[in-house]
């Protein structure tokens, strides 16, 4: 990872290759290099060779998966049955690609996602406007 310069701090993911995994560590808000993440799930789609296993892009239609270790670390899914992003406590490992670090990651990757059209992408709607 390279926190770059600067006063400030800011939570980022820097991708391992050694291991396979996205790493959490502060960067500091100037310079730095591309190797720099928001989240997860960019972190691995755009690095891992494993992205379509760990976070397939069909991602926001899987169940629930809380993991099998023992953390409780915060987390947000897509409900599919409900059409909304909740939260949940992942154990810190295993699980699937429905698992969002924030609320706004899941809603613009799952709502969004499902608002387009299929074939050529362009946006069926507005979240919140009746199609006439």
């Amino acid at each position: 990872s390279d926190e770059g310069e600067g006063t400030s701090f800011n939570f980022a993911l820097y991708y391992d290759h050694t291991k396979d995994e996205c790493n959490p560590f502060l960067y500091r808000g100037i310079g730095g290099n591309a190797n720099r993440f928001l989240n997860e799930r960019d972190c691995i789609r755009n690095c891992s060779v494993n992205a379509e296993n760990i976070y397939p892009m069909d991602a926001c239609h899987l169940k629930k998966a809380g993991g099998k270790c023992s953390a409780q670390v915060l987390r947000y899914y897509y409900d599919s049955v409900h059409d909304k992003c909740k939260k949940f406590l992942w154990t810190g490992c295993i699980g699937n690609g429905n698992r969002f670090f924030d609320q706004g990651s899941c809603n613009s990757t799952c709502l969004m996602t499902l608002l387009k059209d299929p074939q050529s992408g362009t946006p069926l709607q507005e979240k919140g406007i009746e199609m006439a």
